[in-house]
C-alpha cells in the first residue's frame, strides 16, 4: 500500500464478502497480517485507511446495519414502508413499498389496521425478522397525516435470566443453552450442528422447554424470553443484588461497575479480576472450592453491563476497584486475576501494598515491552493489538464480526474459533461440554454493550503498562500452562523478574486452563 490502495485488492474484497461467509473471516486475519507484516508505519496508516472506506461503504449502502439502538421505519395510511434504517432493512426484510401488514403477527393485526384508520394513534405488535422469523416486539406512531413512524424493540439476551429459567422453570443448563440460540434466530438443525447433537435431541429439549415453560412453540419461547428479559431490565440495582447478586454500582467517582457476588456475605472475601476470555465466573470446581467464601467479581470498563469510557487509563480502573472494595468494607482481600485480569491486580499489589494480601494471576498476560515482540503473538491477538492503536474503526470493524461469528457457531465452535493457533487448547476446549459452555457465555457477557471492552483489552495488551512497577511486598505468583500458546513466555519471564513473581508451570494446562483445567490450578494457588 506504499504504492496506493489497489496493491491488496484480495484484502478489500474479503472486507466485504466476511459480513455475509463467517468462514471468510480467518482469511480476511490473515490477508490483514500479511499486508502488515510488508508495510511501514505509513503504510499501515494507509491500510487503516482502506478499512475505513470499505466501512463508510457499507453503511451507506445499507450492507451492514447500524445496531440494534437504530431499527426503525416509516410507513404510509396504506402499511406501505417509506423508508427505513439499513438495520430494519436487514433485520426485517422491509424495503420501500412492502406492506407492513404481511409481516406482522396475528395478535397485532387489529390494532395496526386502527392506528392505519386514525383510531388510536400509538400501537405495539410483533414483527418477525426475515429469514429466520424470530418475533421481535415493536412500537409504533402517527408523526403526521398518514405518516407513521415505528422502532423496534430488539433486546439482547442477559445472563441475568438464567437463573430465573433455573429457579422459576427447573430449565437444565443445556435447555437454556438451547432457548438462547432459538431467541438468537437459529434453528433447530442450526442448534443441533453448532451443539453437535441430533436432531432429535434438540427437538426433544425444545418439546421439554415447553412443557415446563407452558409455551406452545418457539414463538411463545422467544415472547417468554423477551418478557423475562424486560423484567430484569426495569428492577432497580438493589432488587438486582438481593435477587441475583448482580448488580451495578455507582462509584463516588460517579461512573458505575457491573459486580457481581456469590458466597455467604460473612465469608472470607476473594476478589476475581476477568480477563478478555471466559467472563468473570468461576467454575463449578472453584466455587465448590470457596464455597465459604464471599467473591467479588466486577466488570470491567466495556465489559457485561459496566459502561465504556475510552478516557479512562488503567489506574484509573484501578481506582474503581478499590472503591468497589471500600463499598462493601472490605479492607485486605486475596486477589485471583485471569489472563488480562494481571494488569489490574498487580497494580493494585503496587499502589495499595497493605490491601492486597496475596496474589494468583492465571494464565497473565505480559505487556508489549519492544514493538518487535508483536510477531511472537498469535495472529489475531497480533492484527487486533495493531489495529486498535493504528485505527480502532477498522479494529471495531473486525471485532463486530468475530464476536457474532463466536455467537453464531455456539458453545461447541468456541475451541476451534478462538483457540486455532492451539491445537491443545482447542482439544481442551472441545473435549469439554461444561468449559465450551461457560467460556462461550462468557464471551455473550464480555460484549453485552458491544466489542467495547475487547477493543479497549486489546490496547491494554499492546502497551507498556508494566512501566513503573517494582518489586512488590506481596509475592505474585503467576500460574502458567506450560501449553500456552497465547502468550509469549519471554515477555512472562521480564515481567516476573520486574515485580518479583514466582512462576509455576503447569505441565498439563495451556491458556484455557480457567475453565478446561481447574483441578490443576486449584491445587496450586495460595488461597
Amino acid at each position: 500500500m506504499q504504492n496506493g490502495p489497489t496493491d491488496h485488492p484480495r484484502l478489500r474484497s474479503l472486507i466485504f464478502e466476511s459480513i455475509a461467509r463467517s468462514d471468510t473471516f480467518g482469511d480476511l486475519i490473515a490477508q490483514t497480517d500479511s499486508a502488515m507484516r510488508r508495510e511501514t508505519n505509513q503504510g499501515l496508516q494507509a491500510l487503516a485507511a482502506e478499512f475505513d472506506v470499505a466501512a463508510e461503504t457499507m453503511l451507506r449502502t445499507g450492507a451492514y446495519g447500524k445496531g440494534d439502538t437504530d431499527i426503525r421505519f416509516e410507513f404510509d395510511a396504506k402499511g406501505c414502508v417509506t423508508t427505513g434504517t439499513a438495520s430494519s432493512v436487514s433485520m426485517f426484510g422491509l424495503e420501500p413499498g412492502q406492506n407492513l401488514l404481511d409481516r406482522v403477527g396475528e395478535s397485532g393485526h387489529a390494532m395496526v389496521r386502527d392506528m392505519l384508520a386514525g383510531r388510536r394513534s400509538q400501537a405495539s405488535f410483533t414483527l418477525f425478522t426475515y429469514p429466520q422469523l424470530r418475533p421481535v416486539p415493536v412500537l409504533a406512531q402517527a408523526v403526521a397525516d398518514g405518516a407513521f413512524q415505528a422502532i423496534a424493540i430488539s433486546l439482547r439476551w442477559s445472563s441475568a435470566i438464567a437463573p430465573l429459567l433455573r429457579a422459576g422453570y427447573d430449565l437444565t443448563d443445556a435447555e437454556i443453552d438451547v432457548l438462547e440460540l432459538l431467541f438468537r434466530g437459529h434453528q433447530p438443525k442450526d442448534i443441533a450442528s453448532s451443539r453437535g447433537r441430533s436432531l432429535e435431541t434438540v427437538r426433544t429439549q425444545v418439546r421439554n422447554i415447553c412443557r415446563k415453560t407452558d409455551t406452545h412453540g418457539q414463538v411463545d419461547i422467544v415472547h417468554l424470553v423477551y418478557g423475562l428479559i424486560a423484567t430484569t431490565q426495569s428492577i432497580q440495582a438493589d432488587q438486582m443484588a438481593a435477587a441475583q447478586g448482580s448488580f451495578s454500582l455507582k462509584l463516588a467517582s460517579g461512573r458505575r461497575m457491573d459486580v457481581e457476588c456469590t458466597g455467604p456475605d460473612t465469608g472470607k472475601p476473594l476478589l476475581f479480576l476477568h480477563g478478555c476470555l471466559a467472563g468473570r465466573r468461576l467454575p463449578e470446581a472453584a466455587l465448590r472450592r470457596f464455597g465459604n467464601r464471599r467473591i467479588i467479581a466486577p466488570g470491567r470498563p466495556g465489559h457485561g453491563q459496566t459502561p465504556a469510557d475510552s478516557g479512562l487509563g488503567l489506574r484509573d480502573v484501578v481506582a474503581d476497584l478499590f472503591a468497589v472494595l471500600d463499598h462493601f468494607g472490605v479492607g485486605a482481600i486475596d486477589v485471583l486475576t485471569y489472563d488480562l485480569g494481571a494488569p489490574y491486580g498487580l497494580w493494585m499489589a503496587a499502589l495499595a501494598p497493605d490491601r492486597v494480601t496475596s496474589l494468583d494471576c492465571l494464565a497473565p498476560v505480559p505487556p508489549l515491552i519492544d514493538w518487535k515482540d508483536i510477531w511472537t503473538l498469535p495472529v489475531e491477538t497480533r492484527v487486533f493489538s495493531v489495529l486498535s492503536r493504528v485505527n480502532p474503526s477498522a479494529a471495531r470493524y473486525l471485532a463486530l464480526l468475530g464476536g457474532q461469528r463466536i455467537l453464531r457457531q455456539g458453545p461447541a465452535g468456541f475451541g476451534k474459533i478462538v483457540f486455532a493457533n492451539s491445537h491443545f487448547d482447542r482439544k481442551q476446549v472441545d473435549d469439554d461440554t461444561g468449559a465450551q459452555r461457560m467460556f462461550w457465555h462468557g464471551h455473550a457477557w464480555h460484549v453485552e454493550r458491544g466489542p467495547h471492552g475487547f477493543l479497549a483489552d486489546a490496547t491494554l495488551s499492546s502497551t507498556a503498562w508494566h512501566d513503573g512497577l517494582s518489586p512488590l511486598r506481596t509475592t505474585p505468583r503467576f500460574l502458567l500452562g506450560a501449553q500456552d500458546r497465547n502468550v509469549p513466555r519471554c515477555g512472562i519471564t521480564r515481567l516476573a523478574s520486574q515485580v518479583a513473581a514466582e512462576i509455576c508451570d503447569l505441565p498439563d494446562a495451556g491458556h484455557s486452563l480457567l475453565h478446561a483445567a481447574p483441578k490443576i490450578w486449584l491445587d496450586k494457588v495460595s488461597l
